[in-house]
């Protein structure tokens, strides 16, 4: 079976680390290591990641300034030894089954590079459902003009092939946050 490695890039996020981390280790299907790489936190986030002990690999960085989420998704790709990558934001959650559906769509389909699900938006204070994002596409064909439009995929639903991150080329450092997802998962559809 493929091997998994999630990484957890992470700026000041100490109060939503710690669930996020959870939901990664709860997972129904294990991932076969857990990374989080820090952009040079100043809240605590270091001293939440550490309490998972062994549990848990931590990167640290140095503050990349604006594009930190990009620089620290690269370099815990880098350091990652998995046949398949998993990217969890570290205020976002996964529900249990999340790698076991989402990798298992992988492995139903070599020949696909990048596998996802649906996603909810959460009440950050309540923990409440906001709304959940829609999936606006019935073929495959359609992904990368969907992408475009909705820009529905986002980092946390999905599990990407290494071959697919390296045929990417990564995350562009040189974009903004929010804009260096798009512009992966657009590459990753073009190739």
């Amino acid at each position: 079976m493929p091997h998994i490695s999630v990484v957890i890039p992470c700026y000041n996020a100490a109060r939503y680390l710690r669930e996020a981390i959870d939901s990664a280790l709860a997972q129904t299907r294990p991932a076969d290591e857990i990374i989080v790489v820090d952009d040079a936190s100043t809240d605590g986030s270091v001293e939440m990641a550490l309490s998972y002990g062994d549990r848990i690999r931590l990167l640290r960085s140095p503050n990349a300034k604006g594009t930190g989420h990009g620089a620290a998704a690269n370099r815990g790709i880098m350091a990652s030894r998995g046949d398949y990558i998993a990217f969890l934001h570290a205020d976002d959650i996964w529900v249990p089954q999340h790698l076991e559906k989402v990798a298992g769509l992988l492995d139903k389909w070599p020949e696909a590079g990048v596998a996802f699900s649906r996603f909810e938006f959460m009440g950050a204070r309540s923990g409440t459902w906001l709304k959940e994002a829609p999936l606006r596409w019935d073929a495959p064909r359609e992904v990368f003009m969907d992408i475009l439009r909705n820009t529905f995929l986002v980092p946390s639903v999905s599990v990407v092939r290494r071959f697919a991150v390296a045929m990417a080329g990564g995350f562009d450092e040189g974009r903004p946050f929010l804009a260096d997802d798009l512009d992966f998962f657009a590459r990753c559809a073009m190739q």
